[in-house]
């Protein structure tokens, strides 16, 4: 855990180059739950031992800045709203997908946090695996599905890799573009540009679970644009067109208007460009 706030620390510091003075104040964006009034890191399944940091004090005190820290998804919803997608909108969501899942919900221009901060904390939703059909027996439609899993079984970094690797072995064949062994995020990024169809297929069947997970937040919070941020936006439209569909085809028979879906456009750090506006936002100066 010390090694994880040191590499923080250097970071921080050699962006500053030395010159705390020139600083008005650092925003920190971390994954899992957070308290932001007093700059805490409460708990983060990925990092073992990710609980209860006082990370806001702890680096305020060795820096000499004011720090401040909020969940990396709400960052990538905050960068959105200053800098991408969201710009001028009063209401969005952004989806952020990485090891994790969560949402930034942003309500009259305002991040929601929720009664215990845990708004947007999406990533144990209990959601439809592909392929989901609706059923027009008995009377009444009804979707179906072959069962349910929590949505970063099924659409995070590591769920799709897992998924791909195990299609790539029930079939005999080797992994994306004929690599073996081990296959990165990247690979699977190339061979999806490349149009793979093993690769499409997996990507599809996750398209079909976002697809129905919009649905869900569109009809809780009926955001003007659901942005898709994290690894998964280097998937393009192999990704975006197939939940595009999804999602059209979900809205219509629930009866809601179509929500517009769109890839976040500003890049890999976007959450790290959130946090920096975080701090510039929060500042006020010293009396």
């Amino acid at each position: 855990m010390e090694q994880i706030i040191d590499k923080i620390e250097e970071s921080i510091r050699e962006l500053m180059g030395g010159h705390p003075r020139d600083v008005l104040g650092i925003g920190i964006g971390v994954p899992g739950t957070i308290d932001p009034k007093n700059q805490v890191a409460l708990a983060y399944g990925h990092i073992k031992g990710w609980k209860n940091i006082p990370l806001g004090e702890r680096l305020a005190k060795r820096l000499k800045v004011d720090v401040f820290l909020e969940n990396n998804i709400r960052s990538m919803a905050l960068a959105e709203m200053w800098f991408g997608q969201a710009r001028g909108l009063e209401n969005f969501a952004c989806i952020g997908i990485r090891t994790g899942i969560g949402a930034g919900v942003v309500v009259r221009r305002r991040i929601l946090h929720g009664k215990n901060n845990l708004a947007g904390e999406i990533g144990d939703w209990l959601c439809p695996v592909a392929p989901i059909a609706l059923d027009l027996s008995g009377g009444r439609n009804v979707w179906t599905c072959a069962n349910l899993q929590p949505l970063e079984a099924i659409a995070s970094v590591p769920a799709i890799l897992k998924a791909v690797n195990e299609a790539s072995r029930g079939n005999g064949s080797a992994g994306p573009g004929g690599k073996k062994g081990v296959i990165s995020f990247d690979d699977v990024s190339r061979a999806a540009a490349d149009g793979n169809k093993l690769v499409c297929d997996v990507v599809e069947n996750v398209a079909q679970t976002l697809g129905w997970v919009v649905c869900q937040i569109d009809a809780v919070f009926n955001p003007q644009k659901v942005i898709l941020a994290g690894s998964l936006v280097t998937l393009g439209d192999t990704l975006l067109t197939p939940l595009r569909k999804a999602v059209e085809r979900f809205s219509s028979e629930l009866q809601q208007e179509l929500p517009l879906v769109v890839n976040s456009e500003l890049g890999e750090f976007n959450g790290a460009l959130g946090a920096a506006a975080l701090a510039l936002h929060e500042w006020k100066p010293k009396r």
